[in-house]
């Protein structure tokens, strides 16, 4: 009988560190069992060096660390089905480019705007978005009934079903999506020799896609263990129902679809365990009792006011401000560039300011935020 196992904590609890303790200690006792970490695709890297570097021989033989794009790749390589290649972002910008061309007559409200700058990225990305969802372009009817008498917004869905149709017309029998890999992983799993009797782990979630939900459920009939990671508030149950408005609702949302699918395919359900190896930091941990909260507690003494939330007006205005504070950690020496990371929402909107701010202050500036600033 195969096992679900949930681990929770806060971050900073040491959930990740414990899995990779007890897998490195298992891989090294259990040889001939598969152990497959699978995490974001941004952090697959970080989480070999991790495992590697905690290994007492510095090398992870039997234990695999993937993405959920590579790990389809390992499983269709395996079982053969790895046929039609699959289409990338600059592959799939490419044909909705030439799609808008040839049919922009059809696109009465879009069709003019296709050639826009960052238009045709904004299409693909949200063609991406009704994949992972599993929404088909009928799927869209739904989408376009509900949107009667909201302006615009009828013309725009109806522009992305025609796009969304052409563009798998165009594909089809020649190229995957990415998404679809994942549908094709599914019909791949129960053929596997690789993952009977295997352990699989995923960290570093704070949810899954529908599309990803159908890999787990696959996973779970083949697996003899699944260990989940989860981020959650230590006085919560993982397990109960949380409103939306509610800091960890994704987590108890994410917790009781895996639990219902786990029921579903009869997995044994272990109690959940709360990990809490490390003290977290004072102030991320007073935030995340308080923030969203209608009661509030006074900060602790060892508060020390490490976090800053400051308002802007405008993008132009956070660029200037980001950049006066990085000044100011240089020039202490409290920190070197590769130390510093910015993070948002839309590199391509925010780009333009911090090009121009930081060559003002003669920052040195990079377009490829991933590698720090």
């Amino acid at each position: 009988m195969s096992l679900l196992r949930l681990i929770t904590g806060p971050s900073g609890s040491g959930k990740s560190r414990t899995v990779y303790e007890e897998v490195i200690r298992r891989a090294g006792d259990e040889r001939d069992r598969n152990f497959f970490f699978i995490v974001p695709d941004q952090a697959a890297m970080s989480a070999q060096k991790a495992l590697v570097s905690l290994s007492p021989d510095k090398g992870i033989l039997n234990i695999d660390v993937f993405g959920f794009g590579r790990f389809s790749h390992r499983i269709l390589e395996e079982t053969g089905r790895e046929e039609i290649p699959v289409l990338d972002d600059m592959g799939m910008s490419l044909i909705l480019q030439k799609i808008a061309a040839a049919h922009e007559k059809d696109l009465p409200v879009l069709g003019s705007r296709l050639q826009s700058a960052g238009y045709i990225a904004e299409v693909k990305s949200a063609l991406s978005e009704f994949m992972q969802y599993g929404i088909s372009p009928d799927g869209l009817n739904e989408l376009i009934d509900c949107s009667l008498g909201r302006g615009v917004l009828k013309g725009k869905l109806t522009d992305l079903k025609t796009i969304y149709t052409l563009f798998e017309d165009y594909i089809s029998g020649h190229y995957v999506t990415r998404e679809e890999k994942l549908d094709i992983l599914c019909s791949a799993i129960p053929v596997s020799s690789i993952l009977p009797d295997s352990v699989i782990v995923f960290d570093g979630f704070t949810g899954f896609t529908p599309v990803q939900m159908k890999v787990i459920s696959a996973l779970m009939g083949r697996c003899s263990e699944m260990i989940v990671t989860l981020e959650c508030s230590y006085d919560e149950d993982v397990r109960t129902a949380a409103g939306e408005d509610e800091l960890f609702y994704l987590s108890h949302k994410c917790a009781n679809e895996l639990l219902k699918i786990a029921t579903e395919n009869g997995m044994d359900i272990a109690e959940p365990s709360t990990c809490d190896r490390k003290i977290p930091d004072a102030d991320l941990s007073y935030i995340e009792r308080n923030i969203f909260r209608k009661k509030r507690s006074a900060p602790p003494m060892e508060y020390s006011h490490s976090v800053h939330i400051s308002e802007m007006s405008d993008p132009a205005r956070e660029a200037h401000y980001i950049g006066v504070k990085l000044k100011e950690l240089l020039e202490k020496k409290a920190y070197a560039y590769r130390d510093i990371a910015i993070v948002c929402g839309d590199i391509n909107a925010y780009a333009p300011y911090f090009e121009r701010e930081f060559s003002l202050m003669k920052i040195p500036y990079f377009l490829d935020f991933t590698g720090g600033v």
